[in-house]
């Protein structure tokens, strides 16, 4: 795959092109034959370019040759508008399968994915407007559907394909690869719950999710073959709370799908599906979908706030069953914390440089993949992770989870956004996601704090006093340099306000503040290139060993 040609209009593509006004009947034979020869040349180019994986080069072309022809609802125009269609879905896909690392080492620069994939939709739709009987149309409207995650969608536009053209070889495969997105992450889950059943870490596994209708046809094919026994039924549902649910007109919209049960501190999602917090939990563990709709979700389900709203509704609605739930799953969570369960983070990764807690950096979001991550991230919980790689090309097994404080989109598709950090995190797992990475992270937590008193809190106060004056005695020795210099003077203010708050000298008198002060400088000392290994001063759990490795790159 070639990467982003310089000279391609990127603007264009992200806002979609105009239509191109239909050209005057008049006019000289040599200007007629001038705009047949450039169409030719322009299709033929987009042909050839469409061939060799060109796609950003296809594109511009097949818009240039759809602007030269005199008739733009022309059955010409119409195949060049299904072979751009093509070309926005080729090029989509390619972004999102091209590995996290080589991305990394060559960087691209182009319109995301998701900008993509609405071009492709449009195109698609003008193609099913002019010609709904062509199998192609409704083969280019089901990729561009299943690019854009709306699988159930995609499988209708596939259908419809065959059966205008039962053996078109497009909507045979697309057909399979809807199956293959939506089939895996319910054998994956599947698969997780039968290991827990075994393993005897949960009373009653949650079941995979399926539709709700075939969820009742299954109870009521079950309910055929005999009645259902005392100790099969859930403990939950007493004699009582099964008439109060039954004589409730809504009831099926009160249980949640993963485990069709009443819905237990219920969470929204920002695709609009509500789940138990925990069931949602143990679904994001398996993939960051929601296992509803398969969006991709950058959102924890503890990080999502129950929905008070529905919460208070279940609980005036079904006050003993909702009681009942409310022992069971404090139960489980006394199982979790017995056995020691610790909660991962599912963190999507910016690999350039990591950060400080604390620290603020500004970044000018370019790259195709890192769109899509940012605009996920702004609709969940606004967080990501910054990372860095080894001098070997390795990702280091530490990073920093950040969270998005400042966010303008640029009409060229660009974001300008500004960071801040917020905790370390130890990578444990990483795969890569339409061509980024996701991690699955555990936070660090620091060694335990001394008692207030102690020799050893006394002596972490005064190791963080010394750092905070070598510091300060830094930031007054480069002041006065650039004061001398032609360099402006609020540079150096300007590189503190980078590193965070600058704790006080007050606050050092407590185990958290030191902890604080040591971050602080360690951002900027990075800053000025002091020889800091940021990732090994991230993995220290000691604050004291941290403030020691500082104060020995102190100049």
């Amino acid at each position: 795959m070639e990467d982003s040609e310089p000279g391609t209009p990127l603007v264009s593509l992200c806002q979609g092109e105009e239509e191109a006004p239909p050209r005057p009947a008049e006019g000289g034979q040599e200007e007629v034959e001038s705009s047949l020869d450039e169409h030719i040349k322009q299709k033929d180019l987009a042909h050839g370019a469409f061939k060799a994986g060109k796609f950003l080069i296809a594109i511009e072309a097949f818009t240039q040759a759809l602007r030269l022809l005199p008739d733009t609802a022309s059955q010409e125009a119409i195949e060049l508008t299904a072979n751009r269609s093509a070309a926005y879905a080729s090029l989509s896909r390619q972004y999102l399968t091209r590995p996290a690392n080589r991305s990394e080492s060559a960087a691209l620069y182009g319109p995301d994915p998701g900008c993509l994939n609405a071009r492709a939709l449009a195109d698609a739709q003008k193609v099913l407007a002019a010609r709904p009987q062509w199998a192609k149309a409704h083969s280019l409207m089901g990729t561009a559907l299943l690019l854009s995650e709306k699988y159930d969608e995609a499988r209708e536009a596939f259908q419809k394909g065959l059966q205008l053209t039962p053996d078109n070889k497009a909507c045979k495969d697309g057909l399979k690869a809807v199956a293959e997105a939506v089939g895996d992450e319910e054998d994956e889950v599947l698969e997780e719950q039968q290991v827990e059943q075994q393993q005897g870490e949960s009373a009653q596994p949650t079941t995979p999710w399926q539709p709700q209708q075939e969820q009742k046809q299954g109870a009521q094919a079950e309910g055929c073959g005999g009645a259902i026994s005392d100790s099969q039924s859930p403990p939950f549902t007493s004699k009582r709370a099964r008439v109060t649910r039954a004589l409730s007109q809504h009831a099926d919209e009160c249980e949640c799908t993963l485990c069709l049960k009443l819905l237990f501190e219920p969470v929204t999602t920002p695709c609009g599906h509500s789940f138990c917090r925990a069931c949602l939990m143990r679904a994001l563990d398996h993939r960051s979908r929601c296992p509803m709709c398969r969006t991709v979700l950058h959102v924890g389900a503890g990080q999502l706030p129950v929905t008070l709203v529905l919460q208070r509704i279940l609980q005036r609605s079904f006050p003993e069953e909702y009681a009942e739930r409310a022992k069971e799953e404090e139960a489980a969570a006394m199982r979790d914390t017995e056995a020691g369960a610790a909660i991962t983070l599912k963190l999507p990764l910016f690999v350039m440089t990591t950060i400080m807690p604390g620290e603020r950096i500004a970044l000018n979001i370019f790259e195709p993949r890192y769109r899509l991550l940012l605009r996920r991230a702004m609709e969940g919980n606004r967080r990501l992770g910054m990372a860095e790689v080894s001098l070997g090309g390795e990702l280091q097994d530490v990073a920093v989870e950040a969270e998005v404080v400042e966010y303008a989109p640029q009409p060229d598709g660009r974001y300008f956004v500004e960071l801040s950090g917020r905790r370390r995190v130890k990578i444990q797992d990483c795969h890569d996601l339409d061509g980024y990475r996701m991690a699955s992270a555990e936070v660090i937590e620091h060694d335990d704090y001394p008692a207030e008193g102690s020799p050893e809190a006394a002596a972490l106060t005064a190791k963080a006093t010394e750092v905070l004056h070598g510091v300060m005695a830094l930031v007054e020795q480069l002041t006065r340099l650039a004061a001398r210099s032609s360099a402006r003077p609020g540079r150096i203010q300007e590189l503190i306000a980078h590193a965070g708050p600058r704790p006080t000298e007050s606050s050092l008198r407590t185990p958290q503040g030191a902890e604080a002060l040591s971050f602080w400088a360690a951002a900027f000392g990075g800053t000025l290139a002091l020889g800091l290994d940021r990732c090994k001063l991230l993995r220290m759990r000691s604050t004291y060993e941290r403030l020691e490795a500082i104060q020995a790159s102190l100049p």
